[in-house]
């Protein structure tokens, strides 16, 4: 038996990895499109690039790992059909519940990394993607002007860029600034800089024209030559601390934030509950899909063809779990009632999969075929 379970759980534990790899390779392509112009446009460094990209993988990975167990589970245990190697093990005397171990072992390990995961690592790195996310928007490198556009590098500030060297000095300077909306200020340069200081960054330029609009007096605009003027920029400390999203908080500050003070709305309360409550919901679904596949498939009729049928019941089940566990989420927001039915959709279709298994099961013997013989 020891072969047995080593056997299957080889190949199943083979192929899951290899789907989480393609998987991973294809999300990490996707989401890098996300972050590539700030590498390419706004001169961030490829290592910080590659790291902002890693960072979002365990967010990602929490989603793959129910569905990679499963499709390996299905493809295994749907090929010792095929051929015929269940129908061998099956008349050697071995029950569901050793064809089912390995498999359930599998999902059991995944359950795990999942739950690690979704406890631990993924508000872990998502919160350091955000963090650094937040300081490069507001730091002088995320403020490297491009050229030929209109770049909004701040709230109410506009700049557009005509040229600008290797060395960062920019030519044919075009700022607006509409912080203040009574009397926002146009300003034209032939060139300047972006330079970085001890209070912030800042945008110096030179040999230009500066217009002040009063639409609050109804008067025409102020117009000021000037051979240098500077343009203070924001910085991060005094755009204030950022407010961290529910997913960015572990579990024990989702259920008792009382440090912020968003936590008093009952409708910000409820979403951290919601999130909470999902994560841990969630973390039993490697070892639930794992547990309906073997369901149907070692339940079903041992033939080459029959077991399509039951494949197609299997991900029809799995996608009906996914769809109710993605609404209830949602709509526990406003119906904190629902919280419950959270960890029912997890975990009661794990309990209705193992009875089956486990349960005794009669499966008619093949019959001997017996070839009539001519008297003599």
């Amino acid at each position: 038996m020891k072969s047995l379970g080593s056997y299957v759980s080889k190949q199943i534990i083979s192929i899951t990895v290899f789907v989480i790899l393609i998987l991973v390779f294809a999300v990490f392509l996707t989401q890098s499109l996300r972050i590539i112009d700030w590498t390419l446009n706004r001169g961030l460094a490829f290592s910080t690039f590659m790291t902002m990209a890693s960072l979002q993988m365990p967010f990602f990975l929490v989603v793959l790992f129910p569905r990679a167990p499963f499709a390996s589970t299905l493809f295994v245990y749907s090929r010792l059909i095929t051929d015929s190697e269940l129908i061998v093990m099956r008349a050697a005397g071995v029950g569901n519940w050793s064809l089912a171990r390995p498999g359930l072992a599998v999902g059991f390990f995944m359950m795990l990394l999942t739950f690690i995961l979704n406890l631990y690592i993924q508000p872990a790195s998502f919160r350091e993607y955000k963090e650094r996310e937040f300081e490069f928007r507001n730091e002088l490198a995320s403020v490297a002007l491009q050229e030929g556009i209109f770049n909004d590098i701040r709230k109410g500030i506009t700049v557009y860029v005509r040229e600008r060297d290797k060395d960062g000095q920019l030519y044919g300077i075009l700022l607006h600034d509409n912080r203040n909306i009574d009397n926002p200020e146009t300003m034209m340069a032939e060139k300047g800089a972006l330079v970085d200081t001890d209070v912030g960054p800042r945008i110096i330029l030179v040999n230009g024209i500066r217009q002040t609009a009063n639409y609050k007096q109804n008067k025409s605009p102020d117009t000021l030559e000037f051979d240098r003027w500077t343009v203070e920029l924001p910085s991060r400390k005094a755009a204030g601390a950022r407010s961290r999203e529910p997913a960015e908080r572990f579990l024990n500050e989702l259920f008792f934030a009382t440090d912020d003070e968003r936590y008093r709305n009952l409708r910000y309360r409820a979403e951290m509950f919601a999130e909470g409550h999902n994560r841990v919901a969630t973390g039993f679904l490697p070892l639930t899909f794992c547990s309906i596949a073997l369901a149907f498939l070692l339940n079903g009729s041992f033939n080459r063809r029959g077991h399509a049928l039951l494949i197609l019941e299997a991900i029809s089940t799995i996608a009906f779990v996914l769809i109710f566990s993605i609404a209830l989420k949602n709509y526990s927001v406003t119906h904190q009632w629902l919280l419950p039915f959270m960890y029912v959709n997890a975990v009661f279709p794990l309990l209705i999969s193992v009875y089956i298994i486990a349960r005794p099961t009669q499966f008619p013997t093949p019959r001997r075929q017996t070839v009539p013989t001519k008297a003599d």
